[in-house]
Protein backbone atom coordinates (compact mmCIF):
# COMPACT_ATOMS: atom_id res chain seq x y z
CA UNK A 1 0.00 0.00 0.00
CA UNK A 2 1.24 3.14 -0.91
CA UNK A 3 2.28 6.04 1.67
CA UNK A 4 0.41 9.56 0.68
CA UNK A 5 2.90 12.48 1.31
CA UNK A 6 2.11 14.22 4.57
CA UNK A 7 1.25 17.12 3.05
CA UNK A 8 -1.20 15.18 0.99
CA UNK A 9 -2.65 13.81 4.21
CA UNK A 10 -3.15 17.33 5.49
CA UNK A 11 -5.00 18.64 2.67
CA UNK A 12 -7.06 15.15 2.55
CA UNK A 13 -8.05 15.76 6.62
CA UNK A 14 -8.65 19.40 5.86
CA UNK A 15 -11.04 19.19 2.82
CA UNK A 16 -13.10 16.46 5.14
CA UNK A 17 -12.77 18.54 8.02
CA UNK A 18 -14.20 21.61 5.21
CA UNK A 19 -17.27 19.11 4.42
CA UNK A 20 -17.98 18.08 8.23
CA UNK A 21 -18.45 22.20 8.85
CA UNK A 22 -20.00 22.47 5.85
CA UNK A 23 -22.86 20.24 7.24
CA UNK A 24 -22.90 21.05 9.65
CA UNK A 25 -23.52 24.81 9.23
CA UNK A 26 -25.81 23.83 6.58
CA UNK A 27 -27.69 21.20 9.53
CA UNK A 28 -27.45 24.53 11.56
CA UNK A 29 -29.14 27.08 8.80
CA UNK A 30 -31.58 23.77 8.27
CA UNK A 31 -32.54 24.25 11.63
CA UNK A 32 -32.76 27.62 12.15
CA UNK A 33 -34.78 27.85 8.86
CA UNK A 34 -37.39 25.14 10.65
CA UNK A 35 -37.39 27.13 14.32
CA UNK A 36 -38.07 30.31 13.04
CA UNK A 37 -40.98 28.82 10.60
CA UNK A 38 -42.28 27.21 14.08
CA UNK A 39 -41.82 30.11 15.83
CA UNK A 40 -43.74 32.36 13.32
CA UNK A 41 -46.36 29.65 12.97
CA UNK A 42 -46.61 29.58 16.70
CA UNK A 43 -47.23 33.51 17.08
CA UNK A 44 -49.36 33.00 13.90
CA UNK A 45 -51.87 30.64 15.99
CA UNK A 46 -51.54 32.45 19.47
CA UNK A 47 -52.47 35.59 17.21
CA UNK A 48 -55.28 33.56 16.32
CA UNK A 49 -56.27 32.22 19.73
CA UNK A 50 -56.43 35.89 20.66
CA UNK A 51 -58.72 36.54 18.47
CA UNK A 52 -61.04 33.80 19.22
CA UNK A 53 -60.64 34.75 22.92
CA UNK A 54 -61.65 38.59 22.06
CA UNK A 55 -64.43 37.47 19.86
CA UNK A 56 -65.76 35.02 22.79
CA UNK A 57 -65.80 37.53 25.03
CA UNK A 58 -67.13 39.95 23.13
CA UNK A 59 -70.16 37.25 22.73
CA UNK A 60 -70.51 36.31 26.28
CA UNK A 61 -70.54 40.01 27.19
CA UNK A 62 -73.05 40.09 24.30
CA UNK A 63 -74.87 37.48 25.66
CA UNK A 64 -75.13 38.55 29.27
CA UNK A 65 -75.53 42.40 28.58
CA UNK A 66 -79.40 42.67 29.36
CA UNK A 67 -78.81 40.55 32.69
CA UNK A 68 -76.25 42.71 33.89
CA UNK A 69 -78.16 46.02 33.53
CA UNK A 70 -81.06 44.45 35.69
CA UNK A 71 -78.57 43.48 38.22
CA UNK A 72 -76.77 46.39 38.79
CA UNK A 73 -79.56 48.80 39.21
CA UNK A 74 -81.06 46.39 41.24
CA UNK A 75 -77.47 46.63 43.33
CA UNK A 76 -77.60 50.45 43.15
CA UNK A 77 -81.35 50.47 44.50
CA UNK A 78 -80.25 48.10 47.41
CA UNK A 79 -77.21 50.02 48.62
CA UNK A 80 -78.25 53.29 47.97
CA UNK A 81 -75.72 54.47 45.85
CA UNK A 82 -75.61 55.19 41.95
CA UNK A 83 -72.66 53.67 39.20
CA UNK A 84 -70.70 57.35 38.77
CA UNK A 85 -69.57 55.74 35.70
CA UNK A 86 -69.89 52.16 33.81
CA UNK A 87 -68.68 49.05 35.28
CA UNK A 88 -65.87 47.64 33.25
CA UNK A 89 -66.21 43.97 32.59
CA UNK A 90 -63.85 41.75 31.27
CA UNK A 91 -64.11 37.87 30.76
CA UNK A 92 -61.40 34.83 31.70
CA UNK A 93 -61.09 31.63 31.47
CA UNK A 94 -61.06 28.92 34.61
CA UNK A 95 -57.25 28.42 33.50
CA UNK A 96 -56.43 32.12 33.74
CA UNK A 97 -57.54 32.82 37.13
CA UNK A 98 -55.02 31.27 38.99
CA UNK A 99 -52.28 32.92 36.92
CA UNK A 100 -54.45 36.41 38.41
CA UNK A 101 -54.52 35.26 41.75
CA UNK A 102 -50.66 34.32 41.65
CA UNK A 103 -50.10 38.08 40.26
CA UNK A 104 -52.09 39.18 43.12
CA UNK A 105 -50.15 37.50 45.53
CA UNK A 106 -46.78 38.69 44.40
CA UNK A 107 -47.60 42.27 44.11
CA UNK A 108 -48.71 41.82 48.59
CA UNK A 109 -45.17 39.78 49.25
CA UNK A 110 -42.43 38.30 47.91
CA UNK A 111 -41.69 34.72 48.56
CA UNK A 112 -39.16 35.22 51.16
CA UNK A 113 -42.20 36.77 52.77
CA UNK A 114 -44.58 34.14 52.62
CA UNK A 115 -41.94 31.92 54.08
CA UNK A 116 -40.94 34.38 56.94
CA UNK A 117 -45.05 34.79 57.52
CA UNK A 118 -45.53 30.85 57.60
CA UNK A 119 -42.81 30.54 59.62
CA UNK A 120 -44.25 32.83 62.35
CA UNK A 121 -47.76 31.40 62.59
CA UNK A 122 -46.23 28.29 63.26
CA UNK A 123 -44.44 29.47 65.59
CA UNK A 124 -47.41 30.79 67.43
CA UNK A 125 -49.53 28.00 66.61
CA UNK A 126 -51.88 28.92 64.09
CA UNK A 127 -50.52 26.51 61.57
CA UNK A 128 -49.88 22.99 62.81
CA UNK A 129 -46.74 22.87 60.99
CA UNK A 130 -44.57 24.91 58.44
CA UNK A 131 -46.13 24.76 54.99
CA UNK A 132 -45.79 26.52 51.76
CA UNK A 133 -47.80 29.13 52.43
CA UNK A 134 -48.20 30.94 49.30
CA UNK A 135 -49.03 27.82 47.29
CA UNK A 136 -51.76 26.80 49.94
CA UNK A 137 -53.32 30.61 49.71
CA UNK A 138 -53.20 30.47 45.91
CA UNK A 139 -54.97 26.93 45.70
CA UNK A 140 -57.48 28.61 47.74
CA UNK A 141 -58.05 31.36 46.52
CA UNK A 142 -58.27 29.56 43.46
CA UNK A 143 -60.81 27.06 44.13
CA UNK A 144 -63.14 29.03 45.77
CA UNK A 145 -63.30 31.86 43.45
CA UNK A 146 -66.63 32.50 41.41
CA UNK A 147 -66.63 36.05 40.02
CA UNK A 148 -64.67 38.72 41.24
CA UNK A 149 -63.71 42.68 41.15
CA UNK A 150 -59.98 43.42 40.76
CA UNK A 151 -59.65 47.26 42.54
CA UNK A 152 -56.48 47.58 41.01
CA UNK A 153 -57.56 48.02 37.31
CA UNK A 154 -61.20 48.83 38.61
CA UNK A 155 -62.12 45.87 36.58
CA UNK A 156 -65.03 43.20 37.03
CA UNK A 157 -64.17 39.55 35.99
CA UNK A 158 -66.45 37.24 34.28
CA UNK A 159 -66.03 33.75 33.32
CA UNK A 160 -66.27 32.92 29.79
CA UNK A 161 -68.97 29.85 30.67
CA UNK A 162 -71.10 32.37 32.91
CA UNK A 163 -74.52 33.23 31.42
CA UNK A 164 -75.81 34.58 34.12
CA UNK A 165 -79.17 32.42 33.70
CA UNK A 166 -78.57 30.26 36.97
CA UNK A 167 -80.13 32.52 40.03
CA UNK A 168 -76.37 31.56 41.57
CA UNK A 169 -74.70 33.58 39.27
CA UNK A 170 -76.61 36.52 39.55
CA UNK A 171 -76.30 36.46 43.48
CA UNK A 172 -72.95 36.40 43.22
CA UNK A 173 -72.58 38.94 40.35
CA UNK A 174 -74.47 41.43 42.96
CA UNK A 175 -71.99 40.63 45.53
CA UNK A 176 -68.93 42.25 42.95
CA UNK A 177 -71.04 44.65 41.95
CA UNK A 178 -71.11 46.21 45.82
CA UNK A 179 -67.61 46.51 45.15
CA UNK A 180 -67.45 47.82 41.78
CA UNK A 181 -70.32 50.63 43.93
CA UNK A 182 -67.66 50.79 46.67
CA UNK A 183 -64.54 51.29 44.90
CA UNK A 184 -66.21 54.61 42.94
CA UNK A 185 -66.74 56.00 46.34
CA UNK A 186 -64.17 54.70 48.59
CA UNK A 187 -61.44 53.95 46.44
CA UNK A 188 -60.55 50.67 47.44
CA UNK A 189 -57.12 50.41 46.90
CA UNK A 190 -56.68 53.36 49.38
CA UNK A 191 -58.13 51.23 52.53
CA UNK A 192 -55.98 49.39 55.11
CA UNK A 193 -56.09 45.82 53.31
CA UNK A 194 -52.78 44.97 52.32
CA UNK A 195 -51.18 46.60 55.67
CA UNK A 196 -47.83 44.58 55.96
CA UNK A 197 -47.62 45.16 59.59
CA UNK A 198 -51.07 44.30 60.60
CA UNK A 199 -52.85 41.66 59.60
CA UNK A 200 -55.82 42.47 62.61
CA UNK A 201 -56.39 45.74 61.12
CA UNK A 202 -56.13 44.58 57.69
CA UNK A 203 -58.73 41.62 58.00
CA UNK A 204 -60.99 44.10 60.08
CA UNK A 205 -60.88 46.43 57.12
CA UNK A 206 -61.48 43.27 54.55
CA UNK A 207 -65.10 42.52 56.77
CA UNK A 208 -66.29 46.35 56.21
CA UNK A 209 -66.02 45.43 52.62
CA UNK A 210 -66.88 42.04 52.47
CA UNK A 211 -69.74 42.45 54.99
CA UNK A 212 -71.50 45.42 53.08
CA UNK A 213 -71.28 43.27 49.75
CA UNK A 214 -72.60 40.76 51.60
CA UNK A 215 -75.58 42.44 53.38
CA UNK A 216 -76.50 43.31 49.60
CA UNK A 217 -76.09 40.09 48.31
CA UNK A 218 -78.70 38.58 50.62
CA UNK A 219 -80.99 41.37 50.08
CA UNK A 220 -80.59 40.90 46.40
CA UNK A 221 -81.65 37.16 46.88
CA UNK A 222 -84.53 37.96 48.89
CA UNK A 223 -85.59 40.85 46.79
CA UNK A 224 -85.81 37.83 44.40
CA UNK A 225 -87.06 35.21 46.09
CA UNK A 226 -88.39 32.64 44.98
CA UNK A 227 -88.26 28.75 46.48
CA UNK A 228 -86.13 27.61 43.35
CA UNK A 229 -83.99 30.85 43.64
CA UNK A 230 -83.31 29.67 47.55
CA UNK A 231 -82.93 26.06 46.50
CA UNK A 232 -80.53 26.63 43.35
CA UNK A 233 -78.74 29.24 45.08
CA UNK A 234 -78.26 27.20 48.61
CA UNK A 235 -77.57 24.15 46.19
CA UNK A 236 -74.62 25.95 44.48
CA UNK A 237 -73.31 26.88 47.68
CA UNK A 238 -72.98 23.70 49.00
CA UNK A 239 -71.58 22.07 45.95
CA UNK A 240 -68.90 24.59 44.82
CA UNK A 241 -65.31 22.84 45.60
CA UNK A 242 -64.47 22.60 48.98
CA UNK A 243 -61.51 19.82 48.71
CA UNK A 244 -58.88 22.37 49.13
CA UNK A 245 -61.07 24.13 51.87
CA UNK A 246 -61.34 21.11 53.78
CA UNK A 247 -57.73 19.97 53.66
CA UNK A 248 -56.22 23.77 54.85
CA UNK A 249 -55.76 24.42 58.31
CA UNK A 250 -58.41 26.03 60.70
CA UNK A 251 -56.54 29.48 60.59
CA UNK A 252 -56.47 30.13 56.74
CA UNK A 253 -59.75 29.03 56.67
CA UNK A 254 -61.48 31.15 59.27
CA UNK A 255 -59.15 34.09 57.32
CA UNK A 256 -60.86 33.26 54.57
CA UNK A 257 -64.84 33.08 56.02
CA UNK A 258 -64.19 36.11 58.49
CA UNK A 259 -64.92 38.79 56.72
CA UNK A 260 -67.88 37.57 55.17
CA UNK A 261 -69.88 36.29 58.17
CA UNK A 262 -68.80 38.50 60.60
CA UNK A 263 -68.35 41.39 58.51
CA UNK A 264 -72.02 41.21 57.10
CA UNK A 265 -72.99 40.84 61.23
CA UNK A 266 -70.91 44.22 62.10
CA UNK A 267 -72.56 46.23 58.64
CA UNK A 268 -75.86 44.76 59.93
CA UNK A 269 -75.59 46.63 63.45
CA UNK A 270 -74.27 49.26 61.84
CA UNK A 271 -77.40 50.56 59.81
CA UNK A 272 -79.59 49.17 62.50
CA UNK A 273 -77.97 52.20 64.34
CA UNK A 274 -77.11 54.42 62.09
CA UNK A 275 -78.56 53.49 58.31
CA UNK A 276 -77.09 53.08 55.63
CA UNK A 277 -74.99 56.43 55.35
CA UNK A 278 -73.76 54.55 58.48
CA UNK A 279 -71.83 51.81 56.54
CA UNK A 280 -70.69 54.15 54.05
CA UNK A 281 -68.96 55.93 57.64
CA UNK A 282 -67.08 53.30 58.16
CA UNK A 283 -65.54 53.07 54.70
CA UNK A 284 -64.18 56.79 55.58
CA UNK A 285 -62.89 55.85 59.40
CA UNK A 286 -62.10 51.88 59.32
CA UNK A 287 -62.50 49.82 62.40
CA UNK A 288 -58.95 49.34 63.59
CA UNK A 289 -59.20 45.39 64.97
CA UNK A 290 -61.22 42.54 64.80
CA UNK A 291 -61.71 43.61 68.12
CA UNK A 292 -64.15 46.43 66.94
CA UNK A 293 -65.60 44.09 64.34
CA UNK A 294 -66.84 41.29 66.89
CA UNK A 295 -67.94 43.29 69.31
CA UNK A 296 -69.64 46.38 67.79
CA UNK A 297 -70.42 48.12 70.51
CA UNK A 298 -66.35 48.97 70.84
CA UNK A 299 -66.13 50.60 67.08
CA UNK A 300 -69.89 52.99 67.57
CA UNK A 301 -69.30 53.86 71.30
CA UNK A 302 -68.80 57.68 71.26
CA UNK A 303 -65.37 57.42 72.35
CA UNK A 304 -64.27 53.73 70.72
CA UNK A 305 -62.00 51.21 72.18
CA UNK A 306 -58.64 51.28 70.43
CA UNK A 307 -55.90 48.61 70.39
CA UNK A 308 -53.53 50.22 72.74
CA UNK A 309 -49.46 49.74 70.82
CA UNK A 310 -47.15 47.42 71.93
CA UNK A 311 -43.81 49.26 71.59
CA UNK A 312 -40.56 48.16 72.37
CA UNK A 313 -37.31 50.00 72.65
CA UNK A 314 -35.52 48.15 69.99
CA UNK A 315 -36.87 45.28 68.08
CA UNK A 316 -33.02 44.04 66.88
CA UNK A 317 -32.04 40.92 68.62
CA UNK A 318 -28.97 39.03 68.67
CA UNK A 319 -27.88 41.54 65.73
CA UNK A 320 -30.63 40.81 63.60
CA UNK A 321 -33.89 42.74 62.19
CA UNK A 322 -37.36 41.01 62.85
CA UNK A 323 -38.02 38.74 59.91
CA UNK A 324 -41.92 39.36 60.54
CA UNK A 325 -43.53 41.95 62.77
CA UNK A 326 -46.99 41.70 62.75
CA UNK A 327 -50.34 41.16 64.87
CA UNK A 328 -52.72 38.72 65.51
CA UNK A 329 -55.51 40.24 66.84
CA UNK A 330 -58.47 38.86 68.94
CA UNK A 331 -60.05 37.03 65.90
CA UNK A 332 -56.16 35.28 65.20
CA UNK A 333 -56.15 34.28 69.16
CA UNK A 334 -59.85 33.22 69.34
CA UNK A 335 -58.82 30.76 66.37
CA UNK A 336 -55.84 29.25 68.01
CA UNK A 337 -56.89 28.76 71.54
CA UNK A 338 -60.47 26.74 69.46
CA UNK A 339 -57.27 25.00 67.94
CA UNK A 340 -55.67 23.58 70.89
CA UNK A 341 -57.65 24.00 73.78
CA UNK A 342 -61.24 23.66 72.32
CA UNK A 343 -64.39 26.10 71.30
CA UNK A 344 -65.29 26.58 75.12
CA UNK A 345 -62.50 28.53 76.33
CA UNK A 346 -61.60 30.52 72.88
CA UNK A 347 -64.08 33.20 73.49
CA UNK A 348 -63.26 33.66 77.28
CA UNK A 349 -59.39 33.53 76.71
CA UNK A 350 -59.70 36.18 73.98
CA UNK A 351 -62.38 38.47 74.28
CA UNK A 352 -60.36 40.72 77.00
CA UNK A 353 -57.95 41.17 74.03
CA UNK A 354 -56.23 45.22 74.18
CA UNK A 355 -53.69 44.77 71.38
CA UNK A 356 -50.84 42.38 70.88
CA UNK A 357 -47.44 42.21 68.29
CA UNK A 358 -45.51 39.70 67.33
CA UNK A 359 -41.61 39.53 66.07
CA UNK A 360 -40.52 36.64 63.99
CA UNK A 361 -36.75 36.44 63.25
CA UNK A 362 -34.76 34.20 60.78
CA UNK A 363 -33.00 31.98 63.38
CA UNK A 364 -36.88 30.90 64.65
CA UNK A 365 -36.99 33.06 67.56
CA UNK A 366 -40.48 34.36 68.37
CA UNK A 367 -41.41 36.78 70.66
CA UNK A 368 -45.23 37.68 71.31
CA UNK A 369 -46.70 40.30 73.68
CA UNK A 370 -50.43 40.68 74.42
CA UNK A 371 -52.26 43.57 76.41
CA UNK A 372 -55.48 42.58 78.55
CA UNK A 373 -58.43 44.52 79.74
CA UNK A 374 -57.72 43.83 83.09
CA UNK A 375 -56.02 40.96 85.03
CA UNK A 376 -58.51 38.60 85.40
CA UNK A 377 -58.74 38.60 81.25
CA UNK A 378 -54.99 38.77 81.19
CA UNK A 379 -55.04 34.74 83.63
CA UNK A 380 -57.53 33.91 81.29
CA UNK A 381 -55.73 34.30 78.47
CA UNK A 382 -52.46 33.00 80.32
CA UNK A 383 -53.98 29.82 81.14
CA UNK A 384 -55.54 29.03 77.88
CA UNK A 385 -52.33 29.56 76.54
CA UNK A 386 -50.95 27.65 78.95
CA UNK A 387 -52.87 24.62 77.58
CA UNK A 388 -51.91 25.27 74.29
CA UNK A 389 -48.33 24.99 74.93
CA UNK A 390 -48.85 21.98 76.61
CA UNK A 391 -50.35 20.25 74.05
CA UNK A 392 -47.68 21.40 71.30
CA UNK A 393 -44.48 21.04 73.24
CA UNK A 394 -45.37 19.06 76.55
CA UNK A 395 -45.34 19.66 79.90
CA UNK A 396 -43.98 22.64 81.92
CA UNK A 397 -40.91 22.25 83.99
CA UNK A 398 -41.59 21.86 88.00
CA UNK A 399 -40.31 25.44 88.77
CA UNK A 400 -43.29 27.12 86.56
CA UNK A 401 -45.40 29.37 88.50
CA UNK A 402 -49.17 30.99 87.97
CA UNK A 403 -47.15 34.00 86.74
CA UNK A 404 -44.57 31.94 85.01
CA UNK A 405 -44.17 28.59 82.62
CA UNK A 406 -41.19 27.13 81.27
CA UNK A 407 -40.25 23.97 78.64
CA UNK A 408 -36.87 23.28 77.79
CA UNK A 409 -37.91 20.63 75.14
CA UNK A 410 -38.20 20.07 72.25
CA UNK A 411 -37.60 24.31 72.18
CA UNK A 412 -37.36 26.72 74.71
CA UNK A 413 -40.39 28.36 76.04
CA UNK A 414 -41.17 31.18 78.44
CA UNK A 415 -44.71 32.25 79.05
CA UNK A 416 -44.72 35.15 81.37
CA UNK A 417 -47.55 36.84 82.83
CA UNK A 418 -46.59 40.88 83.50
CA UNK A 419 -47.71 42.45 86.72
CA UNK A 420 -49.34 45.11 87.04
CA UNK A 421 -49.86 45.45 83.10
CA UNK A 422 -51.93 43.08 82.27
CA UNK A 423 -49.33 42.13 79.62
CA UNK A 424 -48.77 38.24 78.55
CA UNK A 425 -45.00 37.44 76.47
CA UNK A 426 -44.56 34.85 75.30
CA UNK A 427 -40.71 33.50 73.97
CA UNK A 428 -40.13 30.58 71.68
CA UNK A 429 -36.70 30.06 70.57
CA UNK A 430 -34.73 27.21 69.72
CA UNK A 431 -31.86 26.78 73.25
CA UNK A 432 -32.29 27.93 76.34
CA UNK A 433 -29.75 30.75 76.63
CA UNK A 434 -31.39 32.38 73.29
CA UNK A 435 -34.88 32.12 75.51
CA UNK A 436 -33.45 33.62 78.49
CA UNK A 437 -30.98 36.41 76.25
CA UNK A 438 -34.77 37.57 74.28
CA UNK A 439 -36.71 37.10 77.95
CA UNK A 440 -34.51 39.77 79.40
CA UNK A 441 -34.84 42.11 76.79
CA UNK A 442 -38.66 41.79 75.63
CA UNK A 443 -40.35 40.57 78.75
CA UNK A 444 -40.87 43.97 80.84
Amino acid sequence: MRHLPPLLIVLALAAVAALQLRLVEHSRTERAFLERRLQIVEEENERLRGLVATDEKAKTLERTRAIRKDVEQQVEKLRGLKFREPVVYDVVSRKEIRAIFAKALAEENSESDFINIGRAWTRIGLLPREMPLRQTLLDLLSEQVAAFYNHHEHKLFMFEDSSLDKPYDRVLLAHELTHALQDQYFHLASLPIALRDNDDRALAALSVIEGDATAVMTDFMAANASFRVVLDTATAMMSQQVIQLQKTPRFLRERLVFPYLHGKDFCAAVIEERGQRGVDDCFKRIPSSTTQILHREKYLAKAPEEPLPVAWPAVEFAGRRPATDNVVGEAGIRCLVAEWAGEASAVTASVGWRGDRYLSYEDDTLIWKSFWADDLEAREFFEAERTVLAKRYGPALPQSTEERMLIETPRAVRLIRLLPSNAVVLVDAATAEVADQAEAQFAK
